[in-house]
């Protein structure tokens, strides 16, 4: 059979195939169609290969037998086939069907375990369902039950508070009818007047707890989310009789709010804390504490904003002023001074009026901070006596921040934002806040004063609050401003100063100007601790900058300390002028540190320091060389001879060379140095050091010449009489031009006294030497100079091969029990070598050098 007759079998694979169709097709020579079901069309594709298929019996073959011939064919066909298959893979087939055996016994066992199951939650069902069912049914009633007392519960409990309420409300009506009656006839006086205002206070708490119940009857209880509609509470305005209680329960809320609302403006008005604490219980038995408390803060705050937005609004300053608007001209131009900026006429108008509202101002301020402090202090204190819960506490859960710290914060933020619109707006309020920057602080000076007593706020020269600060931060603009112009004011009185320069340099009138002024700034802040901090340190700014200005006028070359010539160079006044410039400035600025505390003593003493400084470090460096100067002349003491027997005939013979160049030098120092000098009692010190170090390098230099005869000794009694008459005269420039402040040469003290102990010293006997008495107040190294001047023994210079000037450098570098070892170690030198005279020079030393010691150590005790 070819293959074409295996696929005319197909027909019977097809969906839908039916015999009958296909024989009745057969027999009428007609083509057969299986047609599908609806039922099975999804699965024509996997069977047929897709679509409807039109199927014959080959060719022309209408013979049914002929199409039976071929199906049996085809089914003998399909027998061989199979049977060859098994024949092939009989193994296999065994093996499957053995399993299929043994799954078979498997699958009986696990379906007689499934039936056991099924019969065990059959009998479980039976157990459980029912009872189930039974207990359901009887916690649905339950539930009812509940729900049916707890509204009956919460019913009875309305009606006996409702009821309650009524005969509260009833009394207080009453009692505001009795206490009203009592005023209007003048009865209630002293206590029963309390009394009553009590009575109604303790009606209306009461009042306010019932409502506050009938509030929280009449709010449907918790429930859980989960819960059925059946579940839920049943409201209490669903019951008629409860329903009818509601307008009153209204009516009496809404009296009772008003009441209370009353009696809180009432005690912040009078600042009475009782009825104010009074009335909050009331608002916190309502429940409206905490929304009471914003709403008062929101209005005080409320209040203070507008005020200030009023008092800043210069639109409304003229007419305050006292101008209308009838000074616009006839051609409908309204006049400068009817708007926001006055004339030069109606100027002291604005300003008084400004001033007037900005006392206003501080005045609401006041008030209004006293009564935010007063109900924020109520709440700290105030507890509810059932539950102890602070009402501040409650307060604070609607607030962001205290009561205070708010009313401080708006009232600095609105005031700040005020004032600089109304600056940028009107250069009138500018100028006159910044101008008057200092009354203006005063005002809030008296503002902080009202609010002390209320408050915890604290503004002293040594403290200041959070709050103050905050408040004045505000005002910071024109404080900024009234600095300028008060550092504008110090800048231009030393620029003033030094505008002439090396030519016309500053002197002491300038330097008491500059002073003065920095004082007179001073002065005006001395009110305000911040605004004091502020001025001072503008002050040392500008004292910094004087004092670095007025060093680079120094001179710093050497003419600035030449002292040759017969005059005065330019550089040596020009330094005399600057430095009295600078002490003058010192020295009055100066007096402020009896005025200030430390604070603001600790600013401005750097900058008055330093200004010392100055005129310290030039000056000194002038009278060191006027020092070495002098020194130089003393030191020339030694080239003249005082050994060498004068001519008796010719006298004297006057002073020596050396004390003659002493006193042309002093004359000059005396006349063309320290003259230009106008540095007050500063130049009498330098005096008296310059004489004090005459007279001890004279001493020092005169006890040390050698050798030293008896005329030699009348010689150089004679300078030192010439000495003492020069430096009388010195002394006249420490008193300047009076008389009555000049300096006696006594008041140089123990130097002086030295000079003229030196006189006897000269002439007395060697032994005489060694007693205090005959020597005092000469230092024991004086006396021991002379000592070895009258022995053979070396001086310490000539032991050291120093000179002069260099063995008195040495002595003033050291200190005096250095000085006593030199000359001791001098003599032990002396005696070790045996040289002449050593034993009675050791003697000597010996019983000087005692008494010294035993003196100094009574000056330590």
């Amino acid at each position: 059979m070819s293959t074409d007759s295996y696929l005319d079998h197909s027909v019977y694979l097809k969906e839908g195939f039916s015999a009958h169709d296909l024989s009745a097709s057969i027999l009428a020579g007609e083509t057969y169609v299986p047609v599908p079901s609806s039922s099975s069309s999804s699965l024509v594709p996997a069977l047929g290969g897709g679509g409807v298929a039109k199927a014959s019996l080959g060719g022309g073959e209408r013979d049914i037998s002929v199409a039976l011939a071929r199906l049996n064919f085809g089914i003998e066909e399909v027998t061989r086939q199979l049977r060859q298959e098994i024949t092939t893979h009989h193994a296999q087939l065994l093996l499957q069907a053995s399993t299929t055996t043994h799954l078979s016994t498997s699958l009986h066992q696990v379906r007689h375990g499934l039936d056991q199951v099924s019969l065990s939650l059959e009998r479980l069902r039976l157990k459980i369902r029912l009872p189930h069912q039974t207990l359901q049914t009887h916690v649905t009633r339950l539930s009812h039950l509940q729900r049916a007392s707890d509204v009956l519960r919460r019913t009875h409990r309305f009606i006996l508070v409702a009821r309650r309420l009524e005969l509260q409300m009833r009394e207080m009506r009453e009692g505001e009818e009795n206490h009203q009656g009592a005023e209007v006839t003048g009865v209630v006086v002293g206590t029963g007047a309390s009394g009553e205002e009590g009575r109604k206070e303790r009606g209306m708490n009461k009042a306010a707890l019932s409502i506050a119940e009938l509030d929280s009857l009449l709010l449907l209880p918790s429930s859980t989310p989960s819960s059925s509609a059946s579940d839920q509470p049943i409201p209490l305005t669903s019951i008629n009789h409860v329903s009818r209680y509601l307008p009153v329960l209204q009516v009496s809320k809404e009296k009772l709010t008003s009441e209370m609302e009353g009696m809180v403006f009432e005690g912040l008005s009078g600042l009475n804390q009782t009825i104010l604490a009074s009335s909050l219980q009331t608002a916190f038995n309502l429940g409206l504490l905490p929304t009471l408390v914003r709403s008062l803060l929101s209005d005080l705050t409320d209040a203070v904003e507008g005020r200030i937005k009023k008092t800043f609004d210069t639109s409304n300053l003229a007419r305050e002023a006292g101008l209308k608007d009838s000074t616009s001209n006839a051609s409908g131009y309204k006049a400068r001074s009817a708007r926001n900026e006055p004339t030069a006429q109606t100027t002291p108008q604005w300003t008084s009026a400004l001033w007037a509202r900005l006392e206003n101002l501080i005045e609401d301020m006041a008030s209004c901070c006293i009564k935010v402090y007063t109900l924020e202090k109520v709440l700290r204190i105030k507890k509810d006596p059932a539950t102890q819960v602070p009402f501040l506490d409650e307060a604070m859960k609607v607030l962001d921040n205290k009561p205070s710290f708010t009313f401080w914060t708006t009232l600095a933020k609105t005031f700040e934002a005020q004032s600089k619109e109304a600056s940028r707006n009107s250069n009138f309020v500018q100028q006159t806040l910044s101008v008057g920057y200092p009354r203006l602080l005063r005002l809030f000076h008296q503002f902080f004063a009202k609010i002390a007593v209320h408050t915890d706020t604290v503004y002293t020269q040594n403290h200041q609050s959070p709050e103050t600060v905050l408040i004045l931060r505000s005002i910071i603009s024109f404080e900024s401003l009234y600095l300028s112009r008060s550092t504008s004011r110090l800048n231009e009185v030393v620029a003033t100063a030094l505008a002439g320069g090396t030519r016309s340099p500053p002197g002491s009138t300038e330097g008491i100007t500059i002073a003065r002024i920095m004082a007179n700034e001073l002065d005006s802040a001395k009110f305000d601790p911040l605004l004091l901090r502020s001025v001072a340190r503008n002050v040392a700014a500008t004292l910094d900058s004087f004092t670095t200005r007025m060093e680079g006028l120094y001179v710093k070359d050497n003419s600035a300390t030449n002292l040759s010539g017969p005059g005065g160079n330019a550089s040596l006044s020009l330094n005399a002028q600057l430095t009295s410039a600078l002490y003058h400035c010192y020295s009055t600025i100066l007096k402020v540190e009896e005025s200030y505390n430390d604070r603001i003593l600790s600013v401005l003493r750097p900058a008055i320091a330093e200004t010392k400084t100055l005129y310290t470090r030039y000056s000194e460096a002038l009278l060191t060389a006027i020092r070495r100067e002098f020194s130089s002349i003393i030191c020339r003491l030694h080239r003249v001879d005082f050994s060498k027997l004068s001519d008796p005939a010719a006298g004297m013979g006057g002073s020596s060379p050396y004390m003659k160049d002493l006193m042309d030098k002093m004359t000059f120092v005396r006349v063309e140095v320290l003259a230009p000098y106008n540095v007050g009692v500063l130049k009498k010190e330098w005096t008296l050091n310059l004489v004090r170090h005459i007279l001890r390098t004279f001493v020092l230099h005169a006890s040390i010449v050698t050798p030293l005869g008896e005329s030699g000794k009348l010689k150089l009694t004679s300078d030192m009489t010439e000495l003492e008459f020069s430096l009388e005269t010195f002394l006249l420039a420490a008193g300047g031009n009076d008389r009555k402040s000049s300096v006696k040469l006594q008041e140089v003290g123990e130097d002086y006294l030295c000079l003229r102990a030196l006189r006897p010293l000269l002439f007395l006997d060697t032994p005489s030497l060694s007693h205090s008495s005959n020597t005092s107040p000469l230092p024991p190294l004086i006396v021991l100079h002379h000592i070895l001047v009258r022995s053979p023994l070396p001086l310490p210079h000539q032991l050291h091969n120093w000179s002069e000037p260099e063995y008195a450098r040495w002595v003033d570098a050291h200190t005096e029990p250095e000085t006593w070892g030199l000359i001791e170690k001098g003599v032990r030198d002396a005696k070790r070598e045996k040289r002449e005279g050593w034993e009675e020079v050791e003697g000597l030393m010996k019983e000087v050098l005692r008494e010294a010691r035993e003196g100094l150590e009574e000056e330590e005790e």
